[in-house]
């Protein structure tokens, strides 16, 4: 399976990986789900038979090709800034974890917790779905046990202060199977 990108009026084609094995992937069933972010992108993919000789057809040369365009499932919110994290990232199934860059803020404040997000697309805004305490360390971690399957999931974290404050965010995007 090759999944090809339009550059410059001219499809580029590069192997589906395997994100375990960080292979091309090798697909023998009849369907298949490219984990990749809905972000609205054109894309095209060829269906390379290789039969036990070796041979194969190219998108080129006879290839079956198929055109998507995805669907943009991006927020409309304004972007995510002004979260002292790092490594905001997901691990699936509904895993979130990150680093904590500042203990305090700019006031001096120590860190109390975390608020968790997620972009809800029927109401277009970021919904709160948990608090997480600070635990006296430098990383941080959620487990979304609601995350919607089959799609593509936006998340953003906020840090709040013992003052009563909240950061920024910090966003990030999950692909569910």
């Amino acid at each position: 399976m090759l999944r090809g990108t339009l550059l410059d009026g001219k499809w580029t084609y590069i192997p589906v990986q395997d994100p375990w094995t960080l292979r091309p992937r090798e697909i023998k069933e009849t369907a298949f789900h490219d984990a990749v972010p809905a972000d609205g992108q054109q894309m095209r993919y060829a269906v390379v038979a290789v039969d036990q000789y070796g041979n194969q057809l190219t998108p080129d040369t006879g290839a079956t090709v198929t055109d998507v365009t995805e669907l943009d499932l991006r927020p409309t919110a304004p972007p995510a800034i002004g979260a002292p994290l790092a490594n905001l990232s997901t691990h699936p199934p509904g895993g979130l974890t990150w680093a904590l860059s500042s203990a305090t803020n700019e006031h001096g404040s120590a860190v109390s917790g975390f608020n968790i997000y997620r972009w809800n697309p029927r109401t277009r805004a970021f919904d709160l779905i948990g608090t997480e305490p600070e635990d006296n360390s430098s990383s941080g971690s959620w487990f979304d046990r609601t995350q919607p399957t089959g799609t593509t999931v936006y998340y953003r974290v906020t840090v709040l202060y013992a003052d009563g404050s909240e950061s920024g965010a910090t966003e990030t995007v999950a692909v569910t199977d």
